[in-house]
Parts: C-alpha cells; sequence; structure tokens
C-alpha cells in the first residue's frame, strides 16, 4: 500500500479529505486528516486523529479523536463508525460537523459509552446494531443513569443513512426506541437549566480586582519582556538556581512584582503567566459575551477600534454551521489586554526557531512555550476560568443576598437544591455565566439591583444598545459585522426577563390586584386547584413564546403594571388616572398609597396660586376619589 497526499484549500473535511475516497474500502493507510500543505497528519491505523486543521481553533486538543479509551477488540469497528461520521454526519446547517462536535457529541457521548456497555455485556458492534432487543436495552440503561442519551437520535439517524462498503451494519431504529429516545430528551429539556448568571455583587468585585492586576502589571510589561527574553529564554542555571533567579529580578525592576505575587523561581513565574491568561480571559468574558472556543480564536492583534467603537476579532461556528469571522463589542480598556499578552507572547516565541513572532499569535499561548525548546508547531494554553490571580476568597463567596438574586432572576429552580450554589461556597466562574450575565444586566430588567455593575459596564451596555439591539438590527452591514449569536441571546433573554417580571410582580404578587386586567388575573389564580407553582411552571413556556411573538407586554408602573402592547396615550400626557379605567391596567393599592403620598409632598412645594399645584391638586383629587371607589369595590 502507498500512502496518499491529498492538498485541497478548502477547510471542510469532506471537501478535503472525504470526497477523494467516499467510495474507497477503508484500510490501515486511509488518510484521516492533512495539515494545510497536504501532509498527511494521521492514517486510519493510528489510534489518535488529528482533525485540527478542520477546526475554528486549530491548536487545541478538543480536535484529537482518541480511541485508546476503546477496547481492543472493538477499536476498529469504533473507528469505522467514526469515519462515517466524518463522512456523513451534517450539522443542522448541512455542513460538515465540527471536530470538536465529532469528538464531544459522537465519540465521547456516543461511541466510547456504547463500547463500554458492550464490554461488559461481551459484546460487540454487530451484535449492537443486529439485535433492535440488544440495541433498546442500552437505550433505556443510558436513561436510567441520565446521561449520554442526548445525542444518540442523531448518532443513528446519521449511521442509518450510510451505504458504504466498509460499514458492515444495516442500523435500523424501530418506532419504541425512537419514541422511548424522543420521550426522554424532551422531558431533559424540559427540566434543563439555565446558566445562573454572576451575581451583580460578585461581578462588581471581581471586575474591580481583575483591572487592578492588569494595571499594575502593565506598570511593569517592559520589564517582564525583558526577563522572559534574556533570562526565561536561556538554559536554566541548575547550581543555586532560585539564588540566581531572584538576582536576575532584581536587575529588571521586578522585585515589587514578583514579591507581589509570590514568584520565587521558573516554575512559579510560569505558574504567574498562566493565572495572568486566566485573569485576562475572565474579563474578555466579561466585556464581550464570546463563548470559550471563540475566545481561543483570537489572536495578539483582535482588538480594533472603528470611528468610536472598539471590538475584538475572532471567530465562530455557531452563525451558518462554518468557521466565520465575527465583531464583538467591547470597551476600549480591553486593549490593555492586548497589549499585555502581545509584549509576553513575542518575548515568549522568539527562543524557538521554527517561529517567526508575527501579530497572528494567538493571544492565549501555551505556557509550554517557557518550559520547552525549539516547539515545532503552535499551541494554545488550557486556560482555566478559577485558576486566575489573586482575588480575595471571602468576597465571592455565596451570601444571602446573592442568593436572593439568583432566585429573583429564576423563582422557579430550586436553588438551594444544587450544591455549586450552596450558601457560603466559592462562586465558580464559567464563559457562558458572563454572556447569560451580560444579556440580563444589559437589558436592565429591574429584577436586580445592580449598583457599582452598571458604572462598571456602562460603556458595553451603552455600546451594545446601539449594536445590538431592534435599531442596529435593521442594518444589513451591522448584521453582516458583528454576532447575530449574540444579538439573538440579549433578545431571548429579554423576553425570558420580562415573562419572569410579569410572572414575579403579578402572578406570584403578594397583594390582591385590581384593574381589569388585574381582575382578571385574581380570576385565574382562584380556578386554579393544587399548587400555583406547578400550574405556572407548565404555563411558563406558553407565557414566554406569546412574549417572544410580541402578543404580551409587561411593564411595572407607578400604580402596579401595564400588559398593553401598544403604546400609551395617556403616558404622553402623565396621566395616571386613566390606568383605573385601562382595559390593560394592573394596580396594586400600596402602590396607589405611595403616589399619593408622593403627590402631596410635591404639592407642598409649590405655592397655591400656581399652575403646577393645580394641574397636581386636580390629579391628586381625582387619584384619591378613585382609590376610594377601589377600596369599596368587591374583586369578583
Amino acid at each position: 500500500m502507498t500512502k496518499q497526499k491529498i492538498i485541497s484549500n478548502s477547510t471542510y473535511w469532506y471537501d478535503k479529505i472525504g470526497k477523494t475516497q467516499e467510495f474507497a474500502i477503508v484500510n490501515d493507510l486511509t488518510v484521516i486528516s492533512t495539515d494545510n500543505s497536504g501532509n498527511t497528519l494521521s492514517y486510519f491505523y493510528e489510534d489518535i486523529w488529528d482533525l485540527s486543521s478542520y477546526s475554528i481553533v486549530q491548536n487545541r486538543i478538543d480536535n484529537t479523536l482518541d480511541f485508546n479509551q476503546i477496547e481492543k477488540f472493538l477499536r476498529k469497528e469504533a473507528k469505522i463508525i467514526t469515519y462515517m461520521i466524518l463522512m456523513y454526519g451534517k450539522s443542522r446547517f448541512g455542513r460538515q460537523l465540527e471536530a470538536k462536535t465529532i469528538k464531544i457529541q459522537y465519540l465521547r457521548g456516543c461511541i466510547i459509552p456504547i463500547s463500554k456497555w458492550l464490554k461488559e455485556k461481551n459484546l460487540n458492534f454487530t451484535d449492537f446494531f443486529s439485535n433492535e432487543s440488544i440495541l433498546f436495552q442500552y437505550v433505556k440503561y443510558q436513561i436510567s443513569i441520565k446521561k449520554d442519551f442526548n445525542n444518540l437520535p442523531s448518532f443513528f439517524k446519521y449511521l442509518s443513512n450510510v451505504y458504504h462498503k466498509s460499514f458492515p451494519y444495516k442500523v435500523l431504529i424501530n418506532q419504541k426506541i425512537n419514541f422511548f429516545l424522543c420521550e426522554a430528551i424532551r422531558f431533559r429539556e424540559k427540566s434543563k437549566k439555565q446558566t445562573a448568571i454572576i451575581p451583580s455583587r460578585i461581578l462588581s468585585y471581581t471586575i474591580e480586582a481583575r483591572w487592578n492586576h492588569i494595571d499594575y502589571i502593565l506598570n511593569h510589561i517592559e520589564g517582564l519582556s525583558n526577563f522572559i527574553d534574556n533570562y526565561m529564554n536561556l538554559k536554566a542555571d541548575h547550581e543555586k538556581p532560585e539564588k540566581m533567579f531572584l538576582k536576575e529580578v532584581n536587575s529588571y525592576k521586578l522585585k515589587d512584582l514578583f514579591k507581589k505575587y509570590n514568584i520565587n523561581n521558573r516554575i512559579q513565574f510560569i505558574t504567574f503567566i498562566k493565572q495572568l491568561q486566566g485573569t485576562c480571559k475572565n474579563l474578555i468574558h466579561t466585556y464581550s459575551g464570546c463563548r470559550k472556543e471563540e475566545a481561543y480564536s483570537l489572536n495578539i492583534s483582535s482588538f480594533s477600534k472603528d470611528n468610536s467603537i472598539s471590538y475584538v476579532t475572532g471567530f465562530t461556528t455557531k452563525l451558518e454551521g462554518k468557521q466565520k469571522e465575527t465583531r464583538w463589542i467591547t470597551t476600549e480598556k480591553i486593549k490593555l489586554i492586548f497589549e499585555i499578552l502581545k509584549k509576553i507572547n513575542i518575548s515568549i516565541i522568539k527562543k524557538h526557531k521554527n517561529f517567526t513572532p508575527s501579530n497572528q499569535l494567538p493571544l492565549f499561548l501555551s505556557v509550554n512555550f517557557l518550559r520547552l525548546n525549539n516547539i515545532k508547531s503552535l499551541s494554545l494554553s488550557s486556560v482555566n476560568l478559577n485558576n486566575e490571580l489573586y482575588l480575595d476568597e471571602s468576597k465571592i463567596l455565596i451570601t444571602p443576598k446573592d442568593f436572593e438574586e439568583l432566585e429573583s432572576i429564576d423563582p422557579f429552580r430550586n436553588w438551594g437544591e444544587e450544591e455549586k450554589f450552596q450558601l457560603g461556597s466559592r462562586w465558580n466562574f464559567t464563559s457562558h455565566q458572563y454572556r447569560r450575565s451580560l444579556a440580563v444586566y444589559s437589558v436592565k430588567s429591574g429584577l436586580v439591583s445592580i449598583g457599582a455593575l452598571q458604572i462598571q459596564l456602562k460603556h458595553i451596555f451603552r455600546e451594545m444598545s446601539l449594536y445590538y439591539t431592534n435599531g442596529a438590527t435593521n442594518n444589513i452591514d451591522i448584521v453582516a459585522m458583528y454576532s447575530k449569536d449574540l444579538i439573538k441571546t440579549i433578545k431571548d433573554t429579554k423576553s425570558e426577563i420580562k415573562t419572569l417580571e410579569f410572572i414575579k410582580n403579578i402572578i406570584f404578587s403578594d397583594e390582591e390586584l385590581f384593574g381589569d386586567y388585574g381582575k382578571k388575573v385574581e380570576l385565574k389564580k382562584s380556578s386554579i386547584t393544587g399548587d400555583l407553582t406547578s400550574y405556572i411552571l407548565d404555563d411558563k413556556q406558553k407565557t414566554l413564546k406569546l412574549f417572544q411573538k410580541g402578543d404580551l407586554c409587561y411593564k411595572e408602573t407607578a400604580l402596579g403594571g401595564c400588559i398593553s402592547v401598544d403604546p400609551c396615550d395617556s403616558f404622553l400626557t402623565n396621566s395616571l388616572t386613566e390606568c383605573f379605567s385601562c382595559v390593560n391596567g394592573i394596580l396594586k393599592k400600596n402602590k396607589i398609597k405611595n403616589v399619593i403620598f408622593e403627590e402631596k409632598n410635591l404639592l407642598n412645594q409649590f405655592d397655591k396660586t400656581s399652575i403646577e399645584y393645580k394641574t397636581i391638586n386636580k390629579e391628586l383629587v381625582e387619584l384619591e376619589r378613585l382609590f376610594k371607589k377601589l377600596n369599596g369595590e368587591n374583586n369578583e
């Protein structure tokens, strides 16, 4: 057998590899992957397949398929199945599956769990696919342990459409199995929990603490860069290395920085760089809303300004199922992160002869470049968001106030039962928490009091409101340029927050409701037998759809609330009394009392002969009359 060399400019696996061997029988020297020059990276016989050249982020461990986790007697079959997913699997956009998707959803989510189960049962893949009873046993088992079944329908669907000489199985999924799977997935989706937002107190503190680190390190960046160039990139001194290390530190005016971050040797310096990357990545997620892999796609020149708007440019596959350049609106201050990491990365790469420093260097370069010599390929750092520069642990522990805030955002979730949200436990950060927090806080829902956070994020809120809301999405150029996916997230979040606001303030109101619409709500609540919470949970999705379609709207008012989807004429005349007769009005007695009290205080500020006094007094007299009438009403 002769080895193949396949060259193609396409970034898609099928265009690059698949179409040249679609009908060829798979053998040990079947090419699995090539680099961009056509050189083979992986053959079928190898137990690790490198798919990095077909990924948004080419230097990640997510791009390798490792078959060593599968028993040898099942491994060849598992490889053939994976090859067929590579060949025939398609995203919802009809495009080639990403390397990460194949690894996580199909190899790790389907093939490896099936192989482990088959090993326990002393079966093989032929038994599995040829016997519907065995297949049904596995599906029931996976559902019973509540894992690894979400991707089974698409996995079976892909394989049932495979007609290839090297694929000996006929995959037939009967109605019973299909129904069982679909019902389990539907139940899981219904009970799936939203990503938690980061409580505003914790987010506010961490933003401040992280920027303090960035500002401090920026003042020492020249010294750090020179230290890497002239000491870290040289061969380590093994005779009294710590003493030599600290001597060098003094000559670069880094003594205070190294003392602050407890850096006493090479290993601790590398740890410091790793933690600095964690701090930087947390801030990028905070101020952009980009996803984990999207942040990894950034390079040291990704920050730009277009007129007065700051943004970062990277790649996403979420828009159309293929790699596409995208911008995320951000704050100008983010450029400090790029200045720091650019200096550090260029210094780190200098000792490696295979690379020339350029603006295309990854923003999050692997710290292995500090440890090793002459690395042959660029690799990214695996950044842990919870391994960052010092934070005061006592300030990121969940307090009763934080817990109340979580409950106010999602009152139907039983937060107390979830171990990671227990009072007194440390808040653990994830990239998607920032995305959701940015969306929730940017729509300024009124469900939480965000105080200092509003000041810290005011710039990003303002810019996002310009580009990520209705006005901007009518502009075709803007839609093409900026993250449509984040626009959709913010719009969906707005509907969700308004739904929760409505349920919390109206449906779950502790007060009796009055007004035309308020009476209807009270009648509906009185007709519900059983637990109101369970009823609302079942009805929540219907209510959400009404908000999303624009058939229902809710805004809190001085007297209670309003559900009108149309602009209010009375709002222009500042007349509160119109709410009493409006079909969309919701009235609360305590709120009316507060308005009367405030109106009286306001009245005292004007001369009795002034036009302002007469106008306010007229409104106040009518308000008191209507309130007395309301108190005499029977809310039936």
